[in-house]
Formats: C-alpha cells, sequence, structure tokens
C-alpha cells in the first residue's frame, strides 16, 4: 500500500525473482517541475536468500536507472556484510544521517514480542531508505513502533519491525548528504 498527498501521475507493480511471492511497486509523483519516483519494496528474506535479494536488488536498480531522483524504501532483509550491494548513486539516509547509531529495526532486546516469537536475540537493520538525485536531501530518520502498544499489553507491538520515518525536503542548492 502507498499513500501519497501528492499527486500521483503513475504506478506500476512489478514481480520480483522470488521464492516468497515478492515484488515492487512504483509511483511518479507530480512535485512541481519534478517527477520524483518513490519505490517500495520487500526482498526476500533469510540468510540462504542472499543471493536472491542481490538479483532483486539490481532488478529495481535497473528499472530506476532513468530516474532522475527516486525514493527506494522498505523491507531490504539485507544483512550488514550485504551493504556493498547499495553504492553511488544511491544513498542509504540511516547512515549518512547517523552514522553512530545502528538504527535496527529487529533488535529483540526491546522488541519483545519479536523475542517472543522466535527466542532468538537479534540486531538488524533490515528496513532501510535509499535516495537518489540532487533534488531532495534527507532532513530526518527516524524509528517508529518501538515501544509496546499500551503498558498492559508490554510485549505486543504494532509490527514484527520497527518502522522508518524518512523526512525529505527539496534541495536548494546545499550539498545532499
Amino acid at each position: 500500500l502507498m499513500l501519497s498527498r501528492v499527486p500521483v501521475t503513475r504506478t506500476t507493480y512489478s514481480r520480483l525473482p522470488t521464492r516468497q511471492s515478492r515484488g515492487f511497486l512504483e509511483a511518479e509523483l507530480a512535485v512541481n517541475d519534478a517527477r520524483p519516483i518513490v519505490c517500495c519494496l520487500h526482498l526476500d528474506s533469510g540468510k540462504s536468500s542472499a543471493r536472491l535479494r542481490g538479483w532483486q536488488l539490481r532488478r529495481v536498480f535497473r528499472a530506476q536507472k532513468s530516474a532522475e531522483d527516486a525514493v527506494l524504501l522498505g523491507d531490504f532483509n539485507m544483512r550488514d556484510a550485504e551493504n556493498d550491494r547499495i553504492a553511488p548513486p544511491y544513498c542509504d539516509i540511516w547512515p549518512a544521517l547517523r552514522p553512530h547509531e545502528p538504527g535496527y529495526t529487529e533488535d529483540t532486546s526491546l522488541h519483545l514480542m519479536r523475542f517472543d516469537a522466535r527466542n532468538k536475540k537479534r540486531q538488524v537493520r533490515f528496513d532501510r531508505v535509499l535516495l537518489k538525485g540532487t533534488r531532495w536531501r534527507a532532513a530526518s530518520i527516524e524509528l517508529l513502533g518501538t515501544q509496546s502498544i499500551s503498558p498492559e499489553l508490554p510485549r505486543v507491538f504494532p509490527s514484527d519491525h520497527f518502522g522508518v520515518e524518512c523526512r525529505l525536503v527539496r534541495d536548494r542548492g546545499r550539498p545532499r548528504r
């Protein structure tokens, strides 16, 4: 699902090579003279799918090749060992804005519901926001849903991963981060 307050001029859904029925949703937005692309994705999960995630990500990058400005976001399911798959012209916003914070979107030391479900300790940053282009810059990035839904339900969280909120602003000639 993709919601936008900005007019959407085109949307497409593309299937990915997958074992888990994965794909990506693209929307072209009408922002004055710009036509940025927002792309939501969910790549295959599991350590054994690392190579497949590489293929999936290359397919998404190829689809965005002609886009001057693009935002790719979602559950990349990538571990730190796969970070080298993200290279210019894409910028991974979390380490760019918060280089000294891990930004774990799955952290079983905080997310007790996730720990209960797997009985396994894990701290990883599966969910990401990537930015390509020069017309926009990331002003902030935060984790969402890092607390239980209620004090009476301390082990129940809104989702199995923490969310990521990224605020983009129009770049007016400042160097992009």
